[in-house]
């Protein structure tokens, strides 16, 4: 489908399926990766909407590609700093994110089959200073899905010797916070990045032990952990990106000020303040680092700390 609408462009599948820890209603996280030109979001959109009963859609955007598909049971055009299309194809759901690169670092990127972190790293730093136009323009947002397909390798790559043990606990862990009603970023809660980071901690501080143990582990450490002080998974530091960590990785004095000025807008709506203070901080091994709790606020972070108690208590 996608040669079929670019022959240049490269799928990348992140999430979960990179993790190889799926479950039945995972839905596939993709980054559509593109050399840059001034109109690839339009051959991505298009200018149609769809209408999936009467097949109608008139561009050849990716979007009408596959509206016009037998197979397509559902699409829709997701606005936002990153362009996606949200599908459910073949009785699978797909969210289909763009990253437009400039030429030196899509050919980083796409130089071998699987692309090694090395190589994504050198192309999310082709792309910083080639088309962001230096460490100092902060706010383009096709970096982030990159960073957080770097963050899925490195998580990949940190488990490999423990990878049956890491998925039946990220499973594990997964289907508990969804029956706890704790899963999903936008409700204020935890999303699968944040929920594979607490997972891979737990493994790499206790390696060779079972999914009981390390089950009883999570729920002992994050039950009692002095949020915010952050979660995260130490890396050995590569001195060739100093320049940009120090700038573009997270701290927390940098998301304060975003959360008081832009997510809760204080200065407009003061009697937010408490919700605006940070509350969790679970830190992604991207480049840059992100912080994958930043949705969290001080209701949904009390609801954390009993569900998290009541866990420990029950196992």
């Amino acid at each position: 489908m996608l040669s079929k609408w670019y022959e240049k462009s490269k799928l990348l599948i992140s999430g979960s399926y990179l993790l190889k820890a799926n479950t039945p209603d995972s839905d596939f996280d993709c980054l559509v990766v593109v050399p840059n030109n001034g109109y690839i979001n339009y051959y991505f959109y298009g200018n149609s909407e769809c209408n999936l009963k009467e097949k109608n859609c008139f561009d050849r955007s990716l979007f009408c590609i596959f509206c016009l598909h037998s197979r397509t049971n559902f699409i829709a055009k997701i606005e936002g700093r990153i362009p996606l299309i949200k599908i459910n194809f073949m009785e699978a759901e797909f969210d289909l994110l763009l990253v437009s690169l400039p030429k030196n670092s899509f050919n980083k990127l796409i130089a071998f089959n699987e692309p090694k972190i090395e190589k994504v790293d050198e192309a999310i730093a082709t792309y910083i200073l080639e088309r962001i136009g230096g460490i100092e323009a902060k706010n383009n947002g096709q970096l982030w899905p990159l960073s957080g397909y770097r963050a899925n390798l490195r998580l990949y790559e940190s488990t490999v010797n423990s990878r049956k043990t890491f998925t039946m606990l990220l499973q594990t862990i997964k289907f508990w916070t969804k029956n706890h009603y704790i899963y999903g970023s936008k409700f204020g809660f935890l999303n699968g990045s944040a929920i594979a980071i607490l997972t891979c901690k737990i493994i790499l501080d206790f390696p060779a032990n079972s999914v009981p143990f390390l089950l009883k582990k999570f729920f002992d450490i994050y039950s009692k952990w002095e949020w915010p002080k952050p979660v995260e998974i130490v890396e050995l530091a590569n001195k060739k990106y100093n320049e940009i960590r120090l700038v573009l990785d997270w701290f927390g004095t940098k998301e304060v000020y975003h959360r008081h000025l832009n997510q809760f807008h204080v200065d407009l709506y003061p009697w937010l303040l408490e919700h605006s203070k940070l509350q969790w901080v679970v830190l992604n091994p991207g480049f840059p680092t992100q912080n994958t709790t930043f949705n969290v606020n001080k209701s949904t972070a009390e609801i954390l700390k009993l569900e998290f108690l009541e866990g420990k208590l029950i196992i």
